[in-house]
């Protein structure tokens, strides 16, 4: 079929085009057009990111053949907005109500929106629900998104300006450029010279490498370069421990291995390349199963294992890359002394972080040789010296530059599509763009870690815990990532809640032949707040107690200890779970049949590491706060620094100007996650802004002739407190600092947080001792469970955490939600599958089942402020714990709805129908 003309009117400008008929409407509104605001999430019209209005209706462009779209109307992001200067009402509602977050999806969203209003003006919240169920968001869970829906609907957008700085629900300072579209997210970075970049990946498991023939598609028209791993030096890289190349070489580990790479012209003829490598395999026996690759017998995934070099000490050993062990007391004496002792076993699935955006990067070198890649990652610092390591090239001859991010979640931590860009950049000499496929984001990336736990406890019949044992494996697939910070956190959530005076925990982390497992939104604490808290709920009922009652007689308070002995400061654990019980009316009882509550608490940290802020005083007084960090969608760069700067300046936050910039134009920020954000980012702006204040204080004081004790700062002017007619301006201090005397002013702050101290004699390979700024949160959740069906159908959810202190209240309600939402997948639906020759079952979003607006239930959020002394105005972190107590809050309604403990994640209406079916089996006929 030939090349076809066709016209088009996009945002009311025509285009006559020629289309060939494999191209969609979404490449040619993207690439043809120019308009990137609408988002290819998926190409297959799962997701909704690429929806647009087609004659009056919204339609996934992404499935619309371009030549079918010959006079048809269509209407993109652009072209939302009531013109140049004014946004339509919809835009305004969902930045006024926090609906934006990363911002991939907010185009889409606003589109389906906007279809629904022209049709329903004034629709109910279940018919936006409806409207909105095929556009996916991964990190808002969906409720501000309907609030700014039905806002927008009833003309009831607010526009008043928080009266307080810290503690006022500012709009994010970058939801503008996600409502218009105009943000640039990873595969929007576009170049005029820029071959299309794929990798060939691995058909096996586990096999050796025999031998890689590339000729032929080096010969192929329009292939500008073919590496391997003969291209490359032998640098291994990793975040705990170095064992990961960047291409395969002697053998594959997975079945997605990276095994060589190609740049074209096209992506067609790249695509055709990759089929005309030729790889000669020798197949060896994979092993899938965690406890199989433990066995003496295994087949060794790594044989080099231990001569790699680890940032740690720890014990390895056959396909046990890490062994983390806590010792407290005597277990033995502990459970001798119960009067019931309890073990359970627990199994928790991969979780996928299924970002809409997946991930993009370009890479070019410039006339010296450098290296420059702009990539979505949450780390360009860790980037570069990842690179540096697997290239083995000077860190200052790299230079990274982090995009706007469509949701991290941990899976844009780590050096992923980088590597494969620059060194076809490098071979081509032109500037090479890689964006995964949907598919490559499931088989490729670095997902949840599955986990298995064996916990046995002793408790009195008063409620009191004795001793409690527990053996958690985590399985890091081929590579180990952070398997090793994962099983450290663990050790640190199992516990970190409860008094429990005799303990011995022993972790593991093994490899297997699966997609290498990493970071996602608190790595470990889903998984083990599952086994901890369904083990928890167990025990009170064996002792017939309440669990609420239970939970609060054994929660540690300030003073005491946690296992691996970090001594708790600045909690109150009481409080938040006693928020959520009389949120959901606790001790009510409820006649529904099958009909149960549950709760779930999780112990978290607030992340550390090193971070560089810099406060400029700008000629006329105004104000830019200049870094490296990145945001991943959570909004913290974009409120809650800017607030903190402007407090601490005395300033009204619109005035604060933040400037983002990569790694050769701002000094080191370790990388956004960890809940870090406002935490250790924002407590090194305060700092920056109160160096950059003292420097304009010390000039006023000599002008005003007071002491500096006596002035204050408000409004860009300093002025004296008791005679505030006596003031001088920030632009008259920097202009006569820029041009007089002294230099520009700047306040510089390099800031690592301290560690908590643990005590050395109870833990053996932990990768690292105790963040401060412990917190906790604690979810309650009425269901009502169908024994029909097995379909679990949520009545109430109540959400609680202590945040510290709530610098932009809106925007830690939103972290709550979209963490909500996102541990609900975990509970009920989301799992990655593996067949049984290593490949992915589910590798799309028609099959790995991510929560819709209609499955995401109306979340009630409880910000706890007890405040941290080391935090930024006692604020602590809070991104991760959201997502840890869904599935055990839910798995505990069901054990109180069904008399059923569910062990295994997720809990899917058909293991739970195939768990009541064992459950009468279990029990003689007759009996009750």
């Amino acid at each position: 079929m030939e090349d076809k003309n066709i016209t088009v009117t996009i945002n009311t400008k025509r285009h006559t085009l020629a289309v060939s008929p494999n191209e969609t409407l979404l490449r040619v509104i993207r690439d043809r057009i120019g308009l990137t605001g609408t988002k290819n999430g998926c190409g297959e019209g799962e997701c909704g990111a690429c929806m647009v209005i087609r004659n009056g209706k919204p339609v996934n462009a992404c499935l619309i053949p371009a030549m079918a779209c010959d006079g048809d109307e269509i209407t993109t992001i652009e072209g939302l907005a009531d013109g140049p200067d004014r946004l339509h009402p919809l835009q305004d509602a969902f930045i006024s109500h926090g609906a934006v977050q990363c911002g991939f999806c907010t185009p889409g969203m606003l589109i389906s929106a906007k279809a629904l209003l022209d049709d329903y003006p004034n629709p109910p919240r279940e018919q936006i629900r409806k409207a909105l169920s095929g556009n996916l968001c991964r990190c808002t869970g969906y409720q501000k998104i309907v609030d700014a829906v039905s806002a927008a609907a009833s003309g009831t957008v607010p526009s008043e300006k928080p009266e307080a700085v810290i503690g006022g629900d500012y709009p994010r300072r970058d939801a503008i450029e996600h409502v218009t579209g105009v943000s640039k997210f990873g595969a929007d970075i576009t170049h005029s010279r820029a071959a299309v970049g794929k990798i060939l990946r691995s058909e096996y498991a586990h096999a050796r490498i025999k031998h890689i023939d590339v000729s032929a598609a080096e010969e192929l028209d329009g292939v500008l370069a073919v590496v391997t791993g003969a291209d490359v030096p032998r640098g291994y890289f990793g975040v705990d421990i170095k064992d990961r190349l960047v291409f395969a070489r002697e053998k594959v580990r997975y079945r997605g291995d990276e095994v060589a790479a190609v740049a074209a012209e096209t992506e067609a003829i790249a695509q055709k390349a990759l089929s005309l490598i030729r790889v000669d395999y020798e197949p060896l026996e994979p092993v899938f199963d965690v406890r199989e690759a433990m066995a003496d017998d295994a087949p060794v995934i790594h044989e080099q294992l231990m001569d790699y070099a680890a940032g740690f000490e720890t014990e390895k050993q056959g396909n046990i890359c890490t062994m983390a062990h806590v010792r407290l007391g005597d277990v033995e004496k502990g459970l001798a002394d119960a009067d019931l002792v309890l073990e359970s076993t627990f199994r928790t699935q991969i979780q996928h972080q299924a970002s809409i955006e997946p991930h993009a990067a370009m890479a070019e070198i410039d006339s010296h040789g450098r290296i420059l890649i702009t990539t979505t990652n949450q780390k360009p610092f860790a980037v570069r010296r990842y690179l540096s390591h697997a290239m083995q090239i000077p860190m200052i001859n790299i230079r990274v530059n982090a995009t706007k991010i469509g949701g991290g979640f941990g899976g844009k931590l780590e050096m992923i599509v980088e590597p494969y860009a620059v060194l076809l950049a490098r071979k081509c000499g032109r500037p090479v763009k890689i964006v995964y496929t949907r598919a490559e984001e499931f088989l490729a990336t670095t997902p949840r870690h599955p986990a298995s736990f064996k916990i046995k406890s002793g408790v009195k019949k008063d409620g009191t815990i004795t001793a409690m044992q527990a053996e958690f494996i985590y399985d890091t697939g081929a590579y180990s990532g952070n398997g090793p910070t994962t099983v450290t956190l663990c050790a640190q959530v199992i516990g970190g809640l409860y008094r429990i005076p005799n303990v011995r925990l022993d972790g593991y982390c093994v490899y297997t032949n699966k997609m290498n497992c990493g970071s996602m939104r608190g790595p470990s604490a889903p998984q083990t707040t599952f086994a901890l808290e369904s083990h928890i709920d167990d025990l009170a009922r064996a002792i017939d107690m309440d669990t609420l009652d239970f939970r609060l007689k054994n929660l540690l308070e300030p003073g005491e200890k946690t296992a691996v002995g970090q001594t708790l400061v600045d909690m109150d654990f009481k409080k938040t779970v006693l928020a959520v019980a009389d949120a959901m009316d606790w001790r009510a009882p409820i006649t529904d049949e099958n009909t149960g509550k549950g709760l779930a608490c999780v112990y978290w940290l607030s992340g550390g590491w090193s971070t560089s802020v810099t406060v400029k005083i700008n000629e006329d007084g105004s104000v830019s706060v200049v870094t490296a960090a990145v945001d991943m969608g959570t909004g913290y760069l974009y409120t809650s620094v800017i607030q903190i700067v402007a407090e601490a300046l005395g300033l009204d936050p619109d005035d604060v100007h933040l400037v983002q910039g990569d790694t050769d134009q701002c000094g080191y920020d370790h990388g956004i996650g960890g809940s870090r954000g406002v935490f250790t980012v924002g407590k090194c702006a305060k700092m920056a802004a109160e160096n950059a204040l003292e420097a304009l204080m010390a000039v006023a004081a000599r002008k005003l002739k007071v002491s500096r004790e006596r002035l204050e700062s408000k409004n860009s002017w300093i002025s004296v407190k008791s005679a505030p007619e006596k003031r001088v301006s920030f632009a008259d201090i920097s202009v006569e600092r820029h041009i007089l005397s002294g230099g520009p002013i700047t306040g510089v702050s390099e800031y690592l947080p301290e560690m908590d101290s643990i005590e050395p004699g109870r833990v053996k390979g932990l990768s690292f001792p105790a963040f401060k700024g412990v917190t906790i949160g604690c979810h309650g959740v009425k269901a009502h469970v169908s024994s029909d069906t097995g379909e679990v159908k949520i009545l109430k959810y109540v959400a609680a955490h202590d945040v510290g202190r709530a610098v932009n209240p809106l925007a830690a309600e939103g972290q709550i939600e979209g963490g909500v939402a996102m541990g609900l997948g975990f509970a009920l639906s989301e799992e990655l599958m593996i067949g049984r020759q290593g490949e992915v079952v589910n590798p799309s979003f028609r099959d790995y089942k991510l929560p819709t607006a209609m499955d995401v239930p109306e979340v009630e959020s409880i910000l706890v402020e007890t405040p941290a002394a080391y935090g930024p105005h006692g604020a602590k972190g809070l991104g991760e714990p959201t997502m840890a107590p869904p599935a055990a809050a839910v798995g505990n309604a069901i054990r109180d709805a069904l008399k059923l403990r569910m062990t295994e994640t997720p809990m899917t209406a058909e293991r739970i129908l195939s768990a009541l079916e064992e459950k009468k089996k279990a029990v003689p006929s007759g009996m009750p």
